[in-house]
């Protein structure tokens, strides 16, 4: 399948330890960072001590308002917020912009 025309989706998982949000697709439309958005804030919600994990499995972009979202989440509100990233020229981009600490990203 072409990953550029790979739609977005995002599933649900959680134990005592973690909520997990894992995102299949690309992250490049303002519908994609809505949804997304909304799908952080409704994990949000429930976290309690939990720690939340966001694995972004496909995507090779990310858009400007979900970075400016995951920052102001992980550096303003101090959630406990750990990104995963897959694809390798999406974490380049994240790496060039000085970002893998900022957002606690790891491959």
């Amino acid at each position: 399948m072409n990953s550029e025309n790979f739609k977005m989706a995002i599933r649900f998982s959680e134990n005592d330890f973690s909520i997990d949000l894992i995102v299949n697709g690309n992250i490049k439309s303002v519908e994609d960072s809505t949804i997304l958005k909304d799908e952080l804030a409704k994990a949000i919600s429930q976290l309690k001590t939990r720690v939340l994990n966001l694995f972004i499995e496909d995507s090779f972009i990310i858009t400007s308002s979900v970075i400016g979202n995951l920052v102001k989440l992980i550096q303003k509100d101090k959630v406990p917020l750990y990104i995963f990233v897959k694809n390798n020229d999406l974490y380049k981009l994240l790496e060039n912009m000085n970002l893998i600490t900022v957002l606690n990203i790891k491959r």
